[in-house]
């Protein structure tokens, strides 16, 4: 909050108003309580300087001791011209030091003195600073009243008023009255400050002076407390002043450093967002203000699609700088009063004061807008998109954490929908957050909600079946058959993901045989996880699964990502030492997004490497994407592996990759990923041409006489 020696600070992205309220941006319109408040200041101050100035004459503005006066109004001028940034939980504002030298003013000076000086500079340093000017007038207007309060109750207690004379020392009785003068200037400039903050922000007024006063004494309290003895020491000798002004240098400083930590414990070093815990905080007092209020606010959660790709293909650097370039929009897309904050990873959430769910959905959408745009990061161009979940209060949650609930699901739904600003349909659909879901998947096991789907790949070389890649799906019994960007990120973080490769490895094997038995000799290539390579034991697993599913293993592959080895490894090439021992194969998947070292390569026990789909599918577009996919093909050939071209969906690309010598293609092309029970059918037709001495593909590469399913 605000205090003595604080000010509003009305800069466009504070978390919360201040004179100016957020909500004049144009969604919730300020309580005509706080413009009759914030009028009645700043007449009050105005009228108390002009009718002082004009009944003290101008040669007694500056009181019996110019040259301190001069000093003092210059030094309050610094100080408002650098204040401290203050990053409080409920809100902000700023920190000056400028009440010990204003304050010693009223004693050098008087009121009047005192008054048009603090009323000056102030406006003259905001004026300087480019604020409002309704925030200027209310600034200068604010410390005036304090003032001119704080004379009155001095004159109160010492009739001869708070000016110091000139004689050997200050009475008793001038020191009670000016710790009083002190005393209501600090409470009354709290009360002023908190409740325009108050009435601007729709918060509990009451407890908002409450927590104003109890955070500003321990600094404001000593800055005021110095400025008696201020005046008194440049009453009698201005030497000795350097002494007491390294003090208020002190309380600066201070000051400046719990900012700094505090300003770190609320905000996300790279983005420089408010972190979580700051926007649990926040949320937190919001909800609270809009229960109090029977207002509305809006929670949206914002995950970005594609950025893991970014982080494998250009590496971590860029990676951070696109973060970084999504927070600043997502703060430029902000109003004055939302909060934008990175909850970590890639997610962000955005907290905004709105109307109804109409309004929240329009400015989610303009979020979303900004969010789209495209980027050029150091260079590269990056296209990424995002899933919007937006939660309203109360309309979609009565407490913070159903309000969070709610947004989650939201998002989930917009992610499994591609994208897009989604807001929760309906209760019965809206109590499934990730926990929830990450539940239900360690049940899906024994539920048989787990199906593969099956992608066959091509020989180009000889135009023959090569085998098929087993791809997981979950059938939710609410959510339909979701794709595995929903539900493996969950399993990956948790020891579920263990149980889960093994299922899937069981279910894709048990298939495997059971084309054996009827004939068909299909390979099959499971994905593996981070968490698969660094058990030593794994190995042993897969043999244990051959032997039980009677499938001989050099019908397996073992899929791997880059990045996926490079965690660790030595244990990663023992791992798969030991997968080769079995004669399983390995292949290295999405290769080129990754960031592994030709040396690491050339020493793990790998048969293939698969070209990412992301260059393939760029090659007619992007001549660059082509360079990249001819350099591996000639890498894997030199270093004796085979390649796989993922993403190969038309006939130009086959034919390229064919005459670039590609081994393997695989993609919509040939045949979309397909259940056993389509898939079979294929199976056996491609089988048949085979048995007869014929091609899957005639001499270009394109298909013969096989739709693409």
């Amino acid at each position: 909050m605000l205090g003595a020696g604080q000010r509003e600070r009305g800069q466009g992205r504070d978390r919360r108003p201040s004179v100016a309220p957020a909500v004049a941006a144009g969604v919730v319109r300020p309580a005509v309580s706080f413009r009759a408040y914030w009028l009645t200041v700043v007449v009050a101050g105005t009228a108390l300087v002009a009718d002082a100035a004009e009944r003290t004459p101008p040669s007694r503005w500056i009181g019996h001791h110019p040259l301190a006066f001069c000093l003092f109004t210059l030094a309050l001028l610094a100080a408002e011209l650098k204040p401290l940034t203050l990053l409080i939980r409920d809100g902000g504002g700023e920190f000056t030091v400028s009440w010990i030298f204003s304050f010693a003013l009223l004693f050098l000076a008087g009121p009047a003195g005192a008054g048009v000086a603090a009323f000056g500079t102030t406006a003259i340093a905001d004026l300087i600073r480019r604020k409002p000017l309704d925030r200027i007038a209310f600034n200068a207007s604010q410390l005036t009243v304090c003032l001119f309060a704080a004379a009155t109750a001095v004159s109160a207690v010492d009739g001869r008023g708070p000016v110091l004379s000139s004689g050997p020392g200050a009475s008793a009785r001038w020191l009670v009255a000016a710790a009083t003068g002190a005393a209501v200037a600090f409470l009354l400039n709290s009360v002023i400050t908190t409740v325009v903050v108050a009435l601007a922000a729709r918060e509990p007024v009451i407890a908002s002076v409450r927590s104003g006063i109890f955070v500003n004494l321990s600094t404001d309290g000593t800055l005021l407390a110095l400025s008696p003895v201020l005046a008194v020491v440049a009453v009698h000798s201005l030497l000795l002043l350097p002494l007491l002004l390294s003090a208020a240098w002190a309380v600066y400083h201070s000051t400046r450093m719990a900012l700094a930590r505090k300003y770190e414990a609320d905000h996300d070093p790279l983005t420089g967002l408010a972190n979580r815990r700051a926007f649990d905080a926040a949320l937190g007092s919001a909800q609270a203000a809009a229960a109090r209020w029977k207002t509305r606010i809006a929670v949206v959660l914002v995950d970005l699609d594609g950025f893991k790709a970014i982080n494998d293909r250009l590496g971590h650097q860029v990676g951070d700088l696109v973060l970084k370039e999504v927070s600043a929009r997502l703060s430029d897309a902000c109003r004055p009063g939302d909060l934008a904050a990175r909850l970590g990873g890639d997610e962000f959430a955005v907290l905004l004061r709105v109307d109804d769910a109409d309004s929240a959905l329009a400015l989610a959408n303009k979020v979303m807008r900004r969010l789209h745009a495209p980027y050029t990061v150091s260079g590269f161009p990056v296209a990424i998109g995002a899933s919007f979940g937006l939660a309203v209060y109360p309309d979609h949650g009565d407490s913070v954490d159903q309000l969070l609930d709610q947004a989650d699901v939201a998002m989930y739904r917009a992610k499994r929908q591609r994208g897009g600003v989604t807001l929760p349909e309906r209760r019965t659909d809206m109590d499934v957050g990730r926990l929830a879901l990450l539940s239900e998947l360690n049940g899906s096991f024994d539920q048989d909600q787990l199906v593969l789907h099956y992608q066959p790949k091509i020989d180009l070389r000889t135009g023959q079946l090569a085998g098929v890649e087993a791809l997981v799906r979950w059938a939710h019994p609410r959510f339909g058959l979701l794709l595995p960007d929903v539900f493996i990120p969950l399993a990956e973080q948790t020891e579920l993901m263990v149980p889960f490769t093994e299922h899937v490895l069981r279910q894709g094997l048990r298939q495997c045989a059971a084309w054996t038995r009827a004939g068909l000799t299909v390979p099959i290539a499971v994905n593996g996880s981070a968490r698969n390579l660094h058990d030593l034991g794994f190995p042993d697993v897969v043999a244990r699964l051959l032997a039980q599913e009677g499938v001989a293993p050099g019908l397996l592959e073992l899929e791997i990502t880059e990045n996926t080895v490079m965690t660790d490894p030595v244990r990663a090439g023992s791992v798969l030492k030991g997968l080769r021992d079995l004669g399983v194969g390995v292949s290295i998947d999405d290769f080129g997004t990754g960031y592994s070292s030709l040396a690491s390569l050339r020493d793990l026990p790998v048969d293939r490497i698969k070209v990412d789909k992301s260059f393939v599918m760029g090659m007619a577009d992007r001549p660059g994407d082509a360079v990249i996919v001819r350099s591996i093909l000639e890498l894997a050939r030199n270093l004796g592996l085979d390649t796989v071209a993922e993403g190969v969906e038309d006939a130009s690309a086959m034919e390229w990759l064919t005459e670039a010598g590609c081994d393997l293609a695989q993609g919509y092309l040939i045949s979309r990923p397909l259940p056993e029970e389509l898939l079979t059918p294929w199976l056996v037709d491609a089988s048949a041409r085979q048995r007869a001495g014929g091609r899957l593909l005639d001499h270009h590469g394109t298909p013969i006489g096989m739709e693409a399913a």
